[in-house]
């Protein structure tokens, strides 16, 4: 049940820290306006967001939680790889390919939650109450992940701070989400064992 708590910490992180890095990116590659920016790049994640949880509303009824969070885990890695080409090249980087990172990060992001805290609910249904309460408690990746980001990026003095530190929480669903199985055989060895 913590691999899942971090995963919720994890996710919120991203959410909270890309929006709050993204127009930074973008500004410290091609030297446009903030504000702009900062108002385009939340548009297009909260559009890439709604499609998301629309189109997982219908997919994931369709489709087990052990195959939801890998492919959730492997969208929001292309994105943190996406985000590292386009700050790892220095003249006149492709800015359509911050736009399909922005969104890509929107989309994969958008049912990670759901899909953690169902696995946390199925894993003790007899503590619901108290599972949702520890879960809801994880939104505290929130006010993590941003200042690490901000002070990796300061550190390193580029924004390649920013996508390590999002690269980490994307890693960790994915890598949460492939060891899916693993994870379930272990709790069922350690209930046979008790």
């Amino acid at each position: 049940m913590f691999l899942y708590f971090l995963g919720i910490v994890a996710h919120v992180g991203v959410d909270v820290g890309i929006n709050a890095q993204a127009p930074r990116i973008l500004t410290e590659h091609t030297g446009d306006t903030f504000t702009e920016i900062a108002a385009t790049a939340t548009m297009v994640y909260f559009i890439a967001r709604m499609i998301g949880c629309f189109t997982g509303g219908i997919v994931l009824s369709k489709i087990s939680n052990h195959v939801g969070i890998p492919v959730c885990g492997i969208i929001m890695t292309a994105s943190a790889v996406c985000f590292a080409i386009f700050c790892s090249i220095t003249s006149n980087p492709p800015v359509a390919l911050f736009w399909v990172a922005v969104a890509l990060v929107g989309f994969g992001n958008s049912n990670a939650f759901l899909l953690f805290l169902s696995h946390a609910l199925m894993y003790r249904p007899e503590r619901q109450n108290e599972i949702s309460g520890l879960m809801f408690m994880n939104l505290i990746g929130g006010a993590i992940f941003p200042p690490i980001m901000g002070a990796l990026a300061d550190a390193m003095n580029a924004q390649l701070g920013t996508i390590i530190v999002m690269a980490v929480g994307c890693l960790y669903v994915l890598v949460i989400g492939v060891g899916y199985k693993a994870i379930i055989e272990g709790k069922k060895a350690a209930q046979v064992e008790a």
